[in-house]
């Protein structure tokens, strides 16, 4: 077999792959619709089309049937997560390819993540020292806000607070990101039994708008993704063990806080200029990958 993570690109790019939906179908029905897909496929991928698996019922069941079959079978996710039945992390950034936000503001369906996005380094003219923008509307993230509130932040919203109808479009807030040197980015976060991260396009948008990247997430996440050699810049603000907590832990944010306070006295310009090189490198970890060279060069 070829080197794994060109395989398993490979086969996400020949679109080798069935897709399940663990949040709202019976694992009969995504049990079933693996084995159908085996009987014609010897090598393929299981797409998980909501992001992660949130059972570990489910993840058993779906674990022991890729174990019993006697095809090369790998799970896709958004998940930084390593286990033998995953794809190779830097995989699940492929879901990123393809991927369309929804729509506000009578907008179309248009790419996320569109070519010049990944190809240029428009990102370098910074105006803004920080943006937080969060969505959907969770406890957590209401515990956060009201954390936040009084910290300076250039640019700071949260749908939750009821302001809908001021929030961005996706192009909108690219182009934010791209004129921003902080992006403080607050993962996705299930109520899951599994132990896999999140790992979604919250986090690629800012690798690839070359910020300096401060995360919140699920337990683990930033020591996965330095292993998949991306830098984050928790580290550096004294976030340290509070990766080992869970994200229903109230003292893991209130770390994370500590780190927004400690990045907003410094100098901020000249932190930029001294990491510019690992800025660069988190944005070509994502753009080799889902470059159009490098599916010229695979399919």
């Amino acid at each position: 077999m070829k080197n794994l993570l060109t395989f398993q690109i490979e086969l996400f790019l020949k679109r080798k792959f069935v897709v399940i939906y663990p949040h709202t179908e019976d694992v009969d029905i995504s049990i079933n619709r693996i084995i159908d897909y085996s009987k014609t496929n010897k090598d393929f991928l299981i797409y998980i089309g909501q992001e992660i698996i949130p059972f570990q019922e489910y993840f058993d069941k779906i674990k022991n049937l890729v174990q019993s079959l006697p095809n090369n079978i790998w799970i896709m996710g958004s998940t930084a997560s390593t286990h033998p039945i995953l794809v190779e992390p830097q995989v699940n950034l492929l879901m990123m390819k393809d991927w369309k936000p929804a729509p506000l503001k009578n907008e179309i369906y248009e790419l996320g993540f569109p070519p010049p996005l990944y190809e240029s380094k428009s990102w370098k003219d910074k105006t803004f020292h920080s943006i937080l923008s969060m969505n959907r509307k969770t406890e957590w993230r209401d515990l956060i806000w009201d954390k936040v509130k009084n910290i300076p932040i250039d640019i700071k919203r949260y749908i939750g607070d009821g302001n809908k109808d001021n929030y961005p479009t996706w192009k909108e807030l690219t182009s934010e990101y791209l004129r921003t040197y902080i992006a403080l980015v607050i993962e996705t976060h299930y109520n899951t039994e599994t132990s896999f991260t999140c790992f979604t396009e919250k986090s690629v948008l800012a690798f690839l708008c070359g910020n300096i990247p401060l995360i919140l997430g699920r337990r683990g996440l930033i020591r996965e993704l330095e292993s998949m050699g991306f830098w984050v810049a928790n580290n550096d603000f004294g976030f340290g063990n509070a990766d080992d907590i869970e994200n229903g832990d109230e003292s893991k944010i209130d770390e994370y806080i500590d780190c927004i306070k400690k990045i907003n006295n410094i100098n901020i310009e000249e932190y930029y200029i001294d990491n510019i090189d690992k800025i660069t490198k988190n944005h070509n970890i994502i753009s080799e990958i889902i470059s159009k060279k490098l599916q010229k060069n695979l399919v």
